[in-house]
């Protein structure tokens, strides 16, 4: 349904928010913006919440940019277990493969290093 970058900050962080269905279309999108924004962008923030389903094409991409970009990335997963995103990641055991996080706040400070402004 659709990818967007809704943040740049200070140190050199992005921020994608992903929503609705997101199939190999969407995943070409965020793909695009991610390589787009590799060069300045240091960290990466990518927002699940509001996903309702992400496809294997657009897992692929998370993967291959979670090992380009190490520990410089994060995935906010939703928090209701019967979101099927939710349910993909924890079948799957995706969060041994992805930096997963349960809120915006633990992301930003996982891929920043800086806990005291992003509390847990």
């Amino acid at each position: 349904m659709g990818v967007s970058r809704v943040e740049d900050g200070p140190t050199a962080l992005a921020v994608f928010r992903v929503t609705g269905d997101n199939d190999a279309y969407d995943a070409d999108i965020l793909e695009r913006a991610l390589e787009a924004a590799r060069p300045y962008a240091h960290a990466v923030v990518i927002d699940l919440r509001d996903a309702s389903f992400v496809d294997s094409t657009f897992v692929s991409v998370m993967l291959v940019q979670a090992r380009i970009r190490e520990q410089r990335l994060a995935v906010v997963l939703p928090q209701e277990r019967s979101n099927a995103v939710a349910r993909l990641f924890e079948l799957t055991r995706l969060a041994e493969a992805l930096p997963v996080y349960g809120d915006l706040d633990q992301g930003l400070a996982a891929v920043t290093g800086d806990v005291a402004s992003h509390p847990h």
